[in-house]
């Protein structure tokens, strides 16, 4: 297994840090990973598939005010606001591909956060059907204290996340090669408040509210990995993975390509100097 120091130097010669975000693409970011560098990932992908033919008036007006303002088109997304990259199911599915082909290649096991969804839902199928022989694990949480959305006659509401955990080489068993728990199971229930959790602020969830709470990280965290692990976030939004990382006393690489949560990102993470790894 490789050590710590060893990381940090192979790390530098690839002009990659450790304890470090990156505003980039998080292909770009693997790249200077060696094979199986990272020792777990937790991420929760975007949802930025196009629904721009089905969205309601209401998304429409502040699409076209958006528009006015910056000249760009944006639509409604994971992230809560405006996004102004959307895929098709064909290139949502395309790119979240090679993304998991590339986190399967630098790290050993894979948590990916993922809620089923009207315009995703085949291309997340996809994703389970095609990554199967790596699929250990499909945790559900539940959010107590969570607004249940309203849906149609007809129609079950989306109450609960499910938690893909991909692993590399020992997905056939259903033990943990790294686990710091006796007993746990394979539904959880979270506190949804996410601003009671550590340093969560009205600043963070007003511009992204689909981010999962430190509670949440910390918990996959603390039980499936040890201190001074390196642990990975390609879709960093606010920092949240990062920020838990560092008060588990593990260490972190995020990748944000959203320049304003890269930089909250930062604002959160220089909060915590005085918790040094």
């Amino acid at each position: 297994m490789t050590k710590n120091s060893d990381k940090i130097a192979i790390v530098n010669l690839n002009s990659l840090e450790i304890n470090k975000i990156y505003n980039e693409d998080c292909l770009e970011t693997m790249k200077k990973m060696p094979d199986d560098f990272v020792d777990m990932v937790l991420t929760s992908p975007p949802f930025n598939i196009s629904t721009a033919n089905n969205e309601s008036d209401h998304f429409k007006l502040n699409r076209e005010k958006k528009y006015k303002q910056t000249g760009k088109y944006f639509y409604f997304s994971k992230y809560g606001g405006f996004f102004n990259e959307t895929y098709s199911e064909n290139e949502y599915l395309e790119f979240q591909t090679k993304v998991i082909n590339e986190l399967l290649r630098t790290s050993k096991i894979i948590f990916y956060e993922i809620q089923l969804m009207k315009d995703n839902r085949s291309a997340i199928y996809n994703i389970i059907y095609k990554f199967r022989d790596y699929l250990k694990e499909i945790i559900s949480i539940s959010k107590s204290g969570a607004t249940v959305p309203m849906s149609s006659k007809g129609i079950l509401a989306r109450e609960s996340k499910l938690l893909l955990v991909f692993d590399k080489y020992n997905s056939k068993s259903m033990q943990y090669k790294i686990h710091n728990f006796n007993h746990f199971t394979n539904h959880w229930n979270i506190e949804a408040n996410r601003r009671k959790h550590f340093n969560y602020s009205k600043e963070i969830t007003k511009i992204h509210n689909a981010t999962f709470s430190e509670k949440f990280a910390s918990i996959v965290i603390e039980n499936f990995s040890n201190k001074n692990a390196l642990i990975y976030d390609c879709f960093s939004g606010t920092g949240t993975t990062s920020v838990a990382a560092k008060r588990l006393k593990r260490n972190f690489i995020g990748s944000e390509i959203v320049k304003e949560f890269y930089d909250i990102s930062n604002k959160r993470i220089n909060n915590l100097q005085g918790l040094l790894i």
